[in-house]
């Protein structure tokens, strides 16, 4: 399946991990907005509106990801936007599919497993519609 051309909101304190997403997906045809700071990222989507798919970080600086995660869904449709958490702690994998998480990519991660991410949330918005991601140790 080919991925249509996305606007993904990408949050995580990790500069570098921003830029070079923001160069992969934007190379292949998607909008991207980045922010390394939970708030900005909040104040942002209250101003802009809801992106396609959230790409987010849990150890944010200013708040958790958590936080940003609960926060969000205040927006109206934020309930059915697909979140896919990026993570070196895959302790909390069976948490965040519980909460609706559409993926999970444990850290470090290839671009082609940040590509097979996006597909499967593309496909499955929320995890409780997605076929078990048993088989898929990178979602």
């Amino acid at each position: 399946m080919e991925t249509p051309s996305l606007h993904l909101l990408v949050v995580d304190p990790d500069e570098t991990l921003l830029f070079a997403i923001r160069q992969v997906l934007e190379d292949e045809g998607h909008r991207v907005t980045t922010f390394d700071d939970g708030h900005r990222a909040l104040e942002w989507l209250y101003e802009q509106g809801l992106p396609d798919m959230v790409l987010l970080g849990m150890r944010l600086p200013t708040m958790s990801g958590w936080t940003f995660w609960s926060r969000m869904r205040f927006l109206r449709g934020a309930d059915r936007l697909p979140v896919v958490v990026m993570s070196d702690d895959s302790s909390i994998r069976g948490r965040i599919f519980e909460v609706g998480a559409s993926g999970f990519l444990a850290r470090p991660f290839s671009i082609e497993q940040l590509f097979d991410a996006i597909e499967h949330a593309v496909r499955y918005p929320r995890a409780g519609g997605a076929p078990s991601p048993a088989g898929r140790p990178d979602l």
